[in-house]
């Protein structure tokens, strides 16, 4: 066994040890005959997918079996799907039903490929055949034997977070493994959902598919819940004890695999498609013969890796032609076909397997969508007209009649959705369009300003319709404010000055707080600045944000998931000082004010005053402004030394940050254990930052050789660090002393007895936190 299989054993033992729980029994005889009568079905339906000739039947079944196991949107959302779909009779309706619960049950959902994480890579490697498998294994090991699967998807986060800042990992992979975690959480929040809905049809005497549709509706489903909502205390303190041993692991990973660019690559590391040649090629025929629209999230994640997919010299043509259409499949079942019919020959063809985990992550947004098929009610043009004032609801020739019920359906709940959060939002005269403007246009949906309409694309267009609005919201400002048409308030408030323009303060304010997208394309980033931009990517955020607050989660307003997981828009998390949300929340109690609790709730979750979550202290660390040795005239030592001293100041500000949660906390909230947990994060967290300067710095300045004995010495054997001179050793060992002396001790009070609130000392006016309230 290798040690870094040895330290993720170590780490479910542990974690097992300290979280352990006995195996539920979750069916009663009747669920437990539906559920042997799926598993059975299930097993002859996949065992016909290899066949040369398949039914209809059997190919729509294999159909849903394959979505569950690229974890194509929740379980239980296919689960409702299949229940109705109207190509199947009604008893193998109620058949795959029960398979795909039992399959839930049984954890055959979200089954990621291992080489999708190939790309997480090592320190000298940033992709190569082979590593996803022990990134995945230690990822699933994480998160699937916590007491919580949200504790595990933290502590991946965070772990791969330290890793990829101390250079134990590339900077992307954090990035990957993120997505991997959701997935592996979603599976594992999923089977904690079928036990519950077999406890609930076994207690209550009925049906549990009938459970599953009542749940649905009422949003209690644990997989189908906004990833937004925050985590309970005990959670987040699981996640702070894991997170540094899958730091250790990745290590031991890193070094382990130093050398392996120098063998033979392994070969692609790939599940099998439970749909045969056969069965894929029936199933996108019965996909033809249901004109089902598309999903942005498939549309999107696909045309993300375009260059990729279809660029790679190994491909044949054929095989390249069935890429692009992979790209254009837009629906699940569509996907699910054409993804079992691509041809993998090269150790290195990860990019089909990244479409997949990215669009399966994407879908997520989705999962409390209800059931829609062709012929399912929706509001005409002119109740929609009618209902909420807009101007027109047209479509254009390229949207087929069939799919036009289904996006009258979507702007009637997205808007509905909006007034939750925004109830003084009026989009009387407000014209849409749904017709396709091309990919070369650059853009998901559009918002003209001179004829004040919203251009929405059929395969685009879910997900964008909060930012679009918003821009509405902007021009109707610009109208009542300014009295101009044709143009948007904040581009206006920024580009003239007027004092005492308290809207245009408060979009400065906005503009100063706001992250901007990470991007390498300058046409990109100046639409990025637009005031205009910067306005709708933050009503984005407070609208995904303030409908989590509520349970709700709604992928046409939406696609942002998480701080992490931020859809396919330019939306980024909000910058950790609040700065942004306050002014946010001051722009909207102008123009469209909001009820105090979502007000309320938005400020304490993202304001100046929240309470800073773990993932935002680690940030705080790592983001925090450093100087540039680059471009100081000091060189050496001294210029290591001033970055050094502003790693400490980060350390501090987070630091800080605790201080002022712990002040702030009633009595009975304050949690000691959970302050320990968090201040030896932040050290964490600049130690890791620390230790990447010093091994960054020493392979610019003297090389990789340098850069691997400093790695040696703080991060430890097997790490080597051949021809480092004496001379050189002088100088990197000042790097190493410098980055050790980072870390010190967390500043945390030693406490006896009952406690029911933070120390006194630490909260005293001047010590940089807020003082207790006098009552």
């Amino acid at each position: 066994m290798s040690s870094v299989h040895r330290l993720a054993a170590l780490l479910v033992v542990l974690v097992m040890a300290a979280c352990s729980r006995p195996a539920p029994r979750p069916a009663g005889p009747d669920a437990r005959a539906g559920l042997e009568l799926g598993r059975q079905a299930a097993a002859q339906w996949i065992a016909a997918g290899d066949a040369d000739e398949v039914s209809a039947s059997t190919a729509i079944a294999l159909g849903y079996l394959e979505r569950l196991r690229l974890g194509m949107g929740s379980p239980f959302r296919l689960i409702d799907y299949a229940a109705r779909d109207p190509r199947l009779s009604d008893d193998t309706r109620t058949t795959l039903a029960w398979a795909l619960l039992a399959r839930t049950l049984d954890g055959d959902a979200y089954q990621i490929d291992p080489s999708a994480l190939d790309r997480a890579g090592t320190s000298r490697l940033p992709t190569w055949p082979g590593l996803g498998r022990q990134h995945l294994d230690l990822i699933t090991s994480s998160v699937e034997e916590s007491a919580d699967p949200r504790s595990g998807e933290l502590a991946v986060r965070l772990g791969y977070a330290f890793a990829a800042t101390e250079g134990t990992l590339p900077t992307h992979a954090p990035r990957y493994a993120a997505q991997a975690a959701a997935l592996v959480r979603d599976r594992a929040l999923a089977r904690l959902d079928a036990v519950d809905v077999l406890r609930a049809a076994d207690a209550q005497h009925i049906n549990a598919l009938t459970v599953v549709q009542q749940w649905r509706t009422a949003r209690k489903l644990r997989v189908e819940a906004p990833p937004l909502a925050p985590l309970p205390q005990d959670a987040e303190r699981a996640a702070l004890d894991i997170a540094p041993r899958i730091t250790e692991s990745l290590r031991t990973l890193s070094a382990e695999n130093a050398r392996i660019s120098e063998t033979r690559p392994r070969p692609l590391d790939v599940r099998r498609s439970l749909l045969g040649d056969a069965a894929a090629t029936k199933l996108l025929a019965m996909s033809d013969s249901m004109p089902m629209p598309p999903n942005g999230a498939l549309v999107v994640g696909a045309r993300g890796y375009h260059d990729e997919l279809v660029a790679p010299p190994w491909l044949r043509e054929d095989e390249r032609d069935r890429r692009r259409m992979l790209e254009d499949a837009g629906t699940e079942e569509r996907f699910a076909g054409q993804y079992a019919l691509l041809d993998r020959t090269s150790p290195h063809d990860v990019v089909p397997s990244l479409v997949a985990m990215w669009s399966a992550v994407g879908l997520r947004a989705f999962s409390q969508e209800a059931v829609w098929y062709p012929g399912y009610p929706a509001p005409s043009d002119r109740e929609l007209t009618q209902r909420y004032g807009l101007a027109s609801v047209t479509f254009g020739d390229d949207v087929p009649r069939p799919w036009r019920p289904y996006y009258r359906r979507m702007l009637d709940d997205a808007i509905k959705d909006l007034q939750l959060v925004l109830p003084s939002l009026d989009v009387n005269g407000l014209a849409v369009r749904f017709q396709e403007i091309g990919p070369d246009a650059g853009t998901l949906a559009m918002h003209d300003p001179r004829k004040r309409r919203l251009v929405l694309p059929p395969s685009t267009a879910a997900g964008t319709l909060a930012h679009e609005i918003a821009h509405d919201l902007d021009w109707q400002v610009a109208v009542g404010r300014y009295n101009v048409k044709g143009d948007y308030a904040s581009d206006r408030a920024l580009r003239t000055e007027r004092s005492g323009d308290r809207f245009a303060l408060r979009m400065l304010d906005l503009s100063v707080g706001t992250p901007q997208p990470q991007s390498t394309t300058p046409k990109l980033v100046a639409h990025a600045k637009r005031p205009a931009e910067i306005f709708a990517r933050n009503m984005d955020w407070f609208v995904a944000a303030s409908l989590a607050g509520r349970g709700r989660m709604n992928g046409y307003l939406s696609s942002v998931q998480d701080e992490l997981l931020t859809g396919y828009g330019t939306v980024r998390a909000p910058e950790i000082t609040g700065v942004a949300a306050d002014a946010m929340v001051r722009i909207l109690d102008e123009i469209a004010p909001v009820y105090p609790e979502t007000r309320d709730y938005f400020l304490r979750n993202y304001g100046s005053g929240r309470n800073l979550r773990s993932y935002d202290l680690a940030r705080r660390v790592f983001e925090a402004e450093v100087p540039d040795v680059t471009r100081s005239a000091m060189t050496g030592t001294a210029a290591d030394l001033t970055v050094f001293d502003g790693i400490r100041r980060a350390r501090d500000l987070g630091d800080r940050a605790i201080d002022a949660w712990t002040c702030r906390a009633p009595g009975g909230a304050y949690n000691a254990e959970l302050e320990h947990a968090r201040r030896e994060l932040v050290s964490h967290a600049a130690a890791a930052r620390a230790r990447g300067y010093a091994i960054a710095r020493s392979r610019a300045v003297m090389g990789r050789n340098a850069a691997a004995w400093t790695a040696g010495q703080l991060i430890g054997a097997p790490w080597q660090g051949e021809g480092v001179s004496d001379e050189m050793r002088d100088y990197l060992g000042a790097l190493v002393e410098g980055a050790q002396g980072v870390r010190g001790e967390p500043a945390i009070a030693s406490h006896s007895g009952f406690v029911l609130s933070a120390p006194l000392e630490r909260c005293a006016p001047g010590s940089g936190a807020r003082t207790f309230p006098s009552f």
